[in-house]
C-alpha cells in the first residue's frame, strides 16, 4: 500500500488520524501535512512501517505533527520539509515524537520557517539517523531531543539554528537530549549542531 502521486492530509478530528495494523506504507510521491489545528497528529501505530522512499517528499505546510506509537516506525529516505510556521506561535513547533515508535533517517530534514523538533521519546533504543542532510533556510529552526542511538548527518545552517533541544512534546522526552546507549554515535559535520540551553544525558 502506498502513494506515488500527491496526497493531502487534512484532519481536525478529536484525536487525529491513525495508520494501524502490521503492513508497510510507502510514499514515493508527495504528501502534504496541511492541518493547522490542535488535533492534527498523523499517527503511525501498532507495527506499521511508514517508508518515505528516496523519491518521497513529506511537506509540513502548517503546524502538523507525526506521532509514532507501539512498534510503529517512520523511515525517512527522502525529504521531510517544514515550509511554514512562526516560532512561538500556537501551532509551532511541529513534532516527530514517540510513544514507543521509532524514527530512522538517511534522507533530508529541512526547515524553511517555524520549528521542527525531532523528539526521540524515552523508550530504548531511541531514534537513529545514519546519514543525510539537516538543512535550515529563512527563519527555520531544526532541533533534536529525546533518546537517540545515532545522530549522523551533514548540517547546513542557512536560516535559524540546528540544535540540541529540551523540547518535550506530550511529556515524552524527559526535557532533554539523551544518548540512549554507551555506544551512541554523534557525527554531524558541515555547520555542526548548536548546544545552548539544552540538557544532554549520557548513557
Amino acid at each position: 500500500f502506498g502513494n506515488a502521486g500527491t496526497a493531502n492530509f487534512v484532519d481536525g478530528t478529536a484525536s487525529g488520524s491513525t495508520l494501524q495494523g502490521s503492513g508497510t506504507f510507502t510514499n514515493s510521491g508527495a504528501i502534504n501535512h496541511a492541518t493547522n489545528t490542535s488535533n492534527d497528529n498523523f499517527k503511525i501505530y501498532d507495527s506499521v512501517s511508514f517508508v518515505n522512499a528516496a523519491s518521497g517528499m513529506i511537506t509540513i505546510s502548517a503546524g502538523g505533527d507525526f506521532e509514532l506509537g507501539g512498534s510503529g516506525s517512520l523511515d525517512n529516505q527522502g525529504t521531510i520539509q517544514k515550509t511554514s510556521g512562526t516560532q512561538g506561535g500556537s501551532n509551532d513547533p511541529s513534532y516527530i515524537f514517540s510513544y514507543g515508535g521509532r524514527f530512522t533517517n538517511s534522507g533530508t530534514l529541512q526547515v524553511d520557517a517555524g520549528h521542527l523538533n525531532v523528539a526521540g521519546g524515552t523508550a530504548s533504543p531511541g531514534y537513529v539517523s545514519t546519514g543525510g542532510n539537516f538543512v535550515t533556510t529563512g527563519t527555520g529552526l531544526l532541533s533534536f531531543s529525546g533518546k537517540w542511538t545515532e545522530l549522523t548527518g551533514v548540517s547546513s545552517i542557512g536560516g535559524n539554528d540546528i540544535a540540541f533541544s529540551n523540547e518535550n512534546p506530550a511529556n515524552t522526552t524527559g526535557s532533554q537530549f539523551t544518548a540512549s546507549e554507551a555506544t551512541t554515535i554523534l557525527n554531524v559535520s558541515g555547520d555542526g549542531l548548536l548546544w545552548e540551553n539544552a540538557t544532554i544525558d549520557l548513557a
